[in-house]
């Protein structure tokens, strides 16, 4: 099975109405705030500090929807209700998912920076 690109590029011109210079805006603030949050995460993940991994893992996933980074969001959501719901006996193994994902998303996005004159 072929895996989701990191971004629906189509989904993310549509919500920036076709405006390439906003959309690259808004990943420029996502790749500034994102591994922050990404790194806070892992702490709390690494503390198996339930209420600051779902907060950690809310603030991720509302960030990447912004981007239509779905594969993040996607795995944060999931992260995000294993905080909530206290199951963090699971949750390293989706952590770790989520990293992988992450740096193929960050990567994505540098290059499409690099194209756009970032």
């Amino acid at each position: 099975m072929e895996k989701a690109p990191p971004i629906d590029k189509q989904a993310a011109m549509e919500v920036c109405d076709d405006d390439m210079e906003l959309f690259m805006e808004i990943v420029e603030v996502y790749l500034e705030d994102a591994p922050n949050l990404a790194r806070k995460l892992k702490q709390a993940v690494m503390d198996e500090d339930a209420p600051l991994v779902e907060k950690f893992a809310h603030a991720l996933k509302g960030a990447s929807g912004n981007i239509c980074a779905e594969p993040v969001r996607e795995l944060a959501m999931q992260i995000e209700r294993m905080g909530r719901e206290n199951q963090l006996d699971a949750v390293r193994d989706v952590y770790r998912k989520f990293v992988k994902e992450f740096i193929r998303l960050k990567d994505n996005l540098d290059v499409m920076v690099a194209e756009n004159g970032g």
